[in-house]
């Protein structure tokens, strides 16, 4: 079996964790490494857990040939007040094979927004 194939079978999410992405302000979801049912009621953002998957997923698409893969848009950033969005979204993906995959959008792209969004993430 290529290594590449044995790579793609490793894909496994094991956590996955969302910050100020569309409804969420923080959530996070653990995830077993053989089958996962998400049940929940209409209208509990169910399609954002997925939609999150595939922004994870979509920068290792990019890099094969004849791929685009998805981008965070700035509707993604959830708004927290009186139509004022976040200063970031994030997601961020724990592989079983321990891989971290980690997307973040700044709503602006100055010095002090990027100084501010590292001392609130880390």
């Amino acid at each position: 079996m290529s290594s590449k194939i044995n790579k793609m079978r490793q894909m496994k999410i094991k956590n996955l964790k969302l910050s100020n992405f569309r409804s969420y302000e923080d959530f996070e979801i653990d995830f077993d490494k053989k089958l996962n049912i998400i049940v929940v009621e209409n209208s509990v953002a169910k399609t954002t857990i997925f939609d999150a998957i595939v922004l994870i997923y979509g920068s290792f698409f990019t890099r094969l040939p004849k791929i685009n893969g998805k981008n965070i848009e700035d509707s993604d950033i959830k708004i927290i007040e009186e139509n004022r969005k976040s200063l970031y979204t994030r997601i961020q993906c724990t592989m079983y094979n321990e891989v971290v995959r980690d997307r973040t959008k700044e709503r602006y792209k100055s010095k002090e927004t990027k100084k501010l969004i590292s001392r609130i993430t880390t």
